[in-house]
């Protein structure tokens, strides 16, 4: 009975330390920070800064030679968001 107890707190405390350590990582990263250049970002472009980047986009996945046309939508939505946002590939 004892050792099963004292295997439950273990798997208590082992639990709890886990959790600790991995949610100050995650906020440690700065995620809203991210979020929050990310929106200043999409702020400053214009209509014609859209276009540039989706007619890039859409060369760009053309390339990649993708028949379905639902999954070329997303390839093409996928690269003009990262490029809107900065991000390299």
């Amino acid at each position: 009975m004892k050792r099963n107890l004292l295997i439950i707190f273990a798997i208590f405390i082992t639990l709890f330390i886990a959790d600790r350590f991995i949610r100050p990582g995650m906020e440690s990263a700065g995620v809203g920070k991210v979020k929050e250049e990310t929106n200043i970002n999409r702020e400053e472009l214009n209509v014609e800064d859209y276009e540039k980047i989706y007619v890039k986009a859409i060369k760009k996945a053309e390339s990649y030679e993708i028949k379905d046309k639902e999954l070329l939508r997303w390839v093409v939505k996928g690269i003009a968001s990262r490029e809107m946002d900065n991000k390299p590939e």
